[in-house]
């Protein structure tokens, strides 16, 4: 005796069972679309909120180093890069402030006081000195 490797729902043959569960399918079908449009636009509905922003509101970022050496300045550039990917265009809707201690550690705190006075939206700090310099104002 041989196996039909086809269900007795999908089997033409078997119409008569075919009859009893298609309703019950398309109820499925519709329950399932329902559910996924709903929880698709419940998950998208923060990122298109995100994405609004205020017309003309320029974010101001402040971003403080220790030292710009290679290495900080690529970090920085990704950084910028990221924004970019993310719809944050340099100038038009967000403003950077660049502050550097050029390697002299006791001027971190000046220029994270400096950048604070500014009322930046946010500061950014590459290392842990100006990390430290900025928690302190």
């Amino acid at each position: 005796m041989t196996r039909n490797p086809i269900s007795s729902v999908a089997n033409p043959c078997c119409n008569r069972a075919l009859f009893g569960v298609v309703p019950a399918l398309v109820k499925a079908m519709r329950r399932r679309d329902f559910i996924k449009v709903i929880g698709g636009s419940t998950a998208a509905w923060p990122l298109a909120a995100r994405a609004q922003q205020p017309a003309g509101k320029i974010h101001r970022i402040g971003l403080l180093t220790r030292k710009t050496d290679a290495s900080v300045a690529n970090q920085i550039n990704a950084f910028r890069h990221g924004l970019r990917d993310l719809g944050w265009v340099e100038g038009t809707s967000i403003s950077i402030e660049y502050r550097d201690a050029e390697g002299q550690l006791d001027r971190l705190r000046a220029l994270a006081a400096e950048l604070v006075a500014l009322n930046m939206d946010v500061i950014v700090t590459v290392d842990t000195p100006p990390t430290q310099a900025a928690k302190q104002d």
